[in-house]
C-alpha cells in the first residue's frame, strides 16, 4: 500500500491560509479599536479589505463546488505502459 496524496492536500492549505489570515485581520480590527484611530481612511481600508476578502472567498467556494477532492495530485502508471506503442 502507497501512499498517494490526493487533492484535498490543497484544501486543507487553502483552509490554514483563511484561518491564519481571519486571525491577523481579527489582531488589525483589535489595534484599530485599541489605539483609537477611528478616521474614515481606516475604516475604509478594513471594509475594502473586508470585502475584497469576502468576495475571494465566494468565488473561491463557488469554482471549487464540483471538484472530486479524491484525485490523485499524481498519476501513476506501471512501468510497463510507458513505451507499448515500441514493442515488436
Amino acid at each position: 500500500m502507497t501512499f498517494e496524496p490526493t487533492l484535498i492536500i490543497f484544501l486543507f492549505l487553502y483552509l490554514g491560509f483563511i484561518g491564519i489570515f481571519f486571525i491577523f485581520s481579527i489582531i488589525h480590527i483589535y489595534h484599530i479599536f485599541l489605539s483609537a484611530s477611528f478616521t474614515t481612511v481606516s475604516f475604509i481600508v478594513i471594509a475594502g479589505i473586508l470585502g475584497a476578502t469576502l468576495c475571494t472567498i465566494l468565488i473561491t467556494g463557488y469554482l471549487l463546488l464540483d471538484t472530486n477532492w479524491q484525485q490523485p495530485i499524481f498519476e501513476q502508471s506501471s512501468p510497463n505502459n510507458n513505451f507499448s506503442s515500441f514493442s515488436s
